[in-house]
């Protein structure tokens, strides 16, 4: 009791506010660094919806439907087609109108080069409402065909999730792989300075989420004979419609035999008669005709 009564007061009261003025200092170093991480973590976050796999050939590409007006996904393909590095594209769309589907002119833009083989163009018009529904539809075709490997083409901060999905499905039986095709309208490292990249990134978060749920209890794909569906090529499938535009082998030109003239003209002066040999026959002959 003693020891209070004797204390300075004053001394009390700033020992008190340095006290007070620490903890603040700490708890505002605390929320300071919290946010940081948080704001590192969410930048970064990008780069966690955006799977890359490096590729040098595939057999088959797959390009999925929801590309914009600028058609990236198609060129993409199409010049993987030009420079080799892919056998076969297949081109999904939803239909949108009647019997139309978004796959029609997908491909029709495709092959307005003139440049690509349509035996080699596949497109599939189908009513899947989500990317698990489409993981449904091809990956029994391919497992039925065995192919090995499949390049998924999509948006880019969809790639993590789509890989996912059909991965999962397939059993990585084929391996389905993902690029980012460098499309403006996500950028994984500005996404944050961009509204629209804003907007995919709130989605695909969401939307990975879901996938998880919805795949956590689903079994591998099989390939189902019964239930596979034919899919034919552009070209075959221009062929069902119009038989005669079977394009025809062309015709390989005769190659030339070189001929010696000296010789030639030798063996036509040996085989021709001469004009005197010709006269004296007709004589003989008019001469037999006056004795009969």
């Amino acid at each position: 009791m003693s020891s209070r009564i004797l204390e300075n007061p004053v001394l009390t009261r700033q020992q008190r506010k340095r006290r007070r003025n620490r903890m603040l200092c700490v708890l505002l170093s605390v929320i300071v660094l919290f946010l940081v991480i948080v704001y590192v973590i969410i930048a970064r976050s990008g780069y966690w919806l955006v799977k890359d796999d490096p590729f040098e050939h595939v057999s088959w590409v797959a390009v999925l439907d929801g590309q914009e007006a600028d058609m990236e996904r198609t060129d993409f393909a199409a010049e993987l087609m030009r420079t080799h590095k892919a056998d076969s594209v297949m081109v999904l769309g939803r239909r949108v109108f009647r019997d139309k589907y978004n796959a029609d002119f997908y491909a029709a833009d495709m092959m307005r080069g003139g440049d690509l083989d349509s035996s080699r163009v596949f497109v599939l018009g189908h009513n899947d409402p989500s990317s698990i529904e489409e993981a449904r539809t091809i990956i029994p075709w391919f497992k039925a065909r065995g192919v090995d490997t499949v390049l998924l083409i999509t948006q880019a901060p969809a790639t993590a999730r789509i890989s996912y999905i059909f991965n999962t499905l397939s059993g990585t039986k084929p391996y389905f792989k993902t690029v980012d095709i460098q499309h403006f309208s996500f950028n994984p490292a500005t996404w944050a300075n961009e509204r629209e990249a804003r907007k995919w990134w709130i989605r695909e978060i969401a939307a990975n989420i879901l996938a998880r749920y919805d795949l956590f209890f689903e079994d591998t794909l099989t390939a189902d004979s019964s239930k596979l569906k034919i899919y034919i090529s552009m070209r075959d499938e221009a062929l069902q419609r119009d038989p005669e535009l079977v394009q025809m082998a062309p015709v390989k030109p005769v190659e030339k035999i070189p001929v010696d003239t000296a010789k030639t003209e030798k063996m036509d002066a040996v085989a021709k008669p001469s004009e005197t040999a010709i006269a004296d026959t007709m004589k003989k002959q008019d001469s037999l005709s006056l004795k009969e």
